[in-house]
């Protein structure tokens, strides 16, 4: 038997399931990115909505209507979240990025708006689009699943018009935010943050003689509008300290009968060991997380592309969209698969 394109985006839909319910536990365990959790629950959903026409054998005229109807505008809401959710995130990275020194809106601020634009623009949405297709009786059986179908102008009143919209905006957000972590990267590099965040002691200054140690006082300011960046160093430098710390009261020379203690300062060969190994360690992950980002935004456009060309193509046409499986419904039913390729694919997640 022929392996036609009905089998294979049901084969998709599989697959994109099984990742999508994987990174909803690992984005649940991880309590590190919200957005995505729901991101990934609203693609679980909608996959297995996609699949409710397993038990007819995807044939929807075997259905009732009334569940084909409910099938196509709960696909309309799932889309409108997965949209939402994939706005807030980049709307979020480009705050944690760019906006973190402006205070207009505070934490729970900006969360109660994440939070509000989850629930509204899905609710809001599918309230418009399914008025319009009830009127219109805009809903049809499609090879693959219940869709609506003509009049075409409807669609750009589903996921398909404002998706478009939410993707230039969030792809200006995200490739900015992008485009800013790949500038900084040379600040992660080893020898750069040397530089930087220290330098030698003085060569006149002798060694401390202290019965406590004592830490280099000659690691510059940190100044105090900090961006992302910034207190990712300022923390490698508090790393630094308390190696130091621990350093110095290891190499107390205890053979002294006096009590005249030796401390090794900071800055020796052992503290510049380790500095290099903190910086190259930081440089590993910006670098991993400026590869994660580059691929997110290409996938963010492809999805969002896949999705609404179709759907522009007919409305300047003024044609139904095809009864047959079409490349909108091959990138939906492979959003899960990558988001486990961006996120699952690594030791963390971001």
């Amino acid at each position: 038997m022929a392996f036609n394109a009905k089998e294979f985006v049901i084969i998709l839909c599989i697959l994109s399931l099984v990742c999508a319910a994987y990174m909803t536990v690992l984005f649940y365990k991880s309590k590190k990115n919200p957005m995505m959790f729901y991101f990934s629950l609203a693609v679980v959903s909608f996959n297995i909505l996609e699949m409710w026409g397993f038990r007819y054998g995807f044939d929807w005229h075997k259905a009732p209507i009334e569940l084909c109807y409910f099938q196509a505008l709960a696909l309309q809401f799932m889309a409108f979240l997965i949209t939402a959710c994939g706005f807030n995130y980049t709307l979020q990275t480009y705050r944690l990025l760019v906006l973190r020194l402006r205070h207009e809106l505070t934490d729970s601020q900006w969360k109660k708006l994440y939070y509000g634009f989850i629930i509204a623009y899905p609710v809001v949405g599918t309230t418009i689009v399914s008025i319009l297709a009830l009127q219109k009786k805009a809903i049809k059986v499609r090879e693959f699943r219940c869709d609506i179908v003509y009049p075409t102008w409807i669609r750009v009143f589903g996921y398909n018009g404002p998706d478009i919209i939410l993707c230039i905006v969030g792809t200006y957000l995200f490739g900015y935010a992008t485009i800013l972590v790949i500038s900084k990267l040379h600040r992660f590099n080893s020898k750069s943050f040397q530089t930087r965040l220290s330098c030698p002691l003085d060569a006149t200054t002798p060694a401390v003689e202290s019965s406590e140690p004592q830490l280099n006082d000659h690691i510059i300011d940190i100044p105090s509008d900090l961006s992302l960046f910034d207190e990712m160093e300022s923390k490698i430098l508090e790393v630094q300290k308390d190696h130091a710390v621990t350093q110095a009261s290891a190499s107390i020379d205890t053979t002294n009968n006096n009590n005249d203690f030796s401390v090794v300062a900071p800055g020796t060969r052992a503290s510049s060991t380790l500095e290099v190994k903190v910086y190259n360690y930081r440089y590993n992950i910006t670098l991993n997380i400026a590869i994660r980002m580059v691929v997110f935004i290409c996938a963010y456009l492809i999805i969002n592309i896949g999705i609404s060309l179709g759907t522009i193509i007919s409305v300047v046409t003024n044609t139904p969209v095809s009864p047959h499986v079409n490349i909108s419904d091959v990138t939906g039913a492979s959003i899960g698969i990558l988001l486990f390729l961006i996120f699952g694919t690594t030791s963390s997640v971001i």
